[in-house]
C-alpha cells in the first residue's frame, strides 16, 4: 500500500458479543506509519479489557508490530472516539495465555476511548503517551459504542471480544 489512493480511509472496531459497532477515520495525515501498522494487524479479534487507571478506555492486546513504527502524534489525553496505538514498555505485567504474545515479546494496547477526561498520566507504571490512529467522525455513534463499553465496565467483560477491521 504505497500509494495514498490505495490506502483504506476507514476502520471498522465492533465489540461482538453485544453486536456495536463504530466506524473510524484513519489518520494519515498526523500517523501515517502508525495507521499502516495498524493496517497491517488487521483482521484482529482479542479478548476485551477495561482499563483500570485510564477509565474510560477498553482495549485489546497483541504482539507489537516489527518494526516498530515511529512515535507519531502522541497524546496524553485521548479523546472520545479515538483510537489509539499504546506500546507496553518492558516489565508491565500482562495476563497469561494472550494469543500471539510469547515470553518476551513486546505487546502492543489498541486502546478505544469512549468518554472525555481521560489521562495516560496516571497508573503504577507511569505516564504511557499513545498514538491516535482513527477517529469516530459520528457522535451518535460515539455515544452507542460509550452505552456498550460502560456496560463492558459494568457488568463485565467475559466472553466480549474486541474486534477491528479494514472497511
Amino acid at each position: 500500500m504505497g500509494d495514498a489512493d490505495e490506502r483504506p480511509t476507514h476502520v471498522r472496531l465492533e465489540l461482538v458479543k453485544r453486536g456495536v459497532f463504530v466506524c473510524l477515520r484513519l489518520r494519515w495525515s498526523t500517523a501515517p506509519e502508525n495507521c499502516q501498522a495498524l493496517v497491517n494487524l488487521l483482521p484482529i479479534r482479542r479478548q476485551v479489557w477495561h482499563a483500570k487507571y485510564a477509565n474510560n478506555e477498553i482495549y485489546l492486546l497483541c504482539r507489537a508490530p516489527e518494526p516498530k513504527p515511529a512515535k507519531e502524534s502522541l497524546t496524553m489525553y485521548p479523546s472520545r472516539g479515538d483510537l489509539v496505538f499504546l506500546p507496553l514498555p518492558e516489565g508491565i505485567p500482562l495476563p497469561k495465555g494472550l494469543p500471539g504474545i510469547g515470553p518476551g515479546d513486546e505487546a502492543l494496547d489498541i486502546a478505544y476511548f469512549y468518554e472525555a477526561g481521560t489521562s495516560l498520566l496516571g497508573g503504577p507504571h507511569g505516564p504511557l503517551p499513545g498514538t491516535i490512529v482513527a477517529t469516530v467522525e459520528n457522535l451518535d455513534d460515539i455515544e452507542r459504542m460509550a452505552e456498550a463499553c460502560r456496560d463492558v465496565a459494568f457488568s463485565g467483560a467475559v466472553g466480549e471480544e474486541m474486534a477491528l477491521d479494514v472497511i
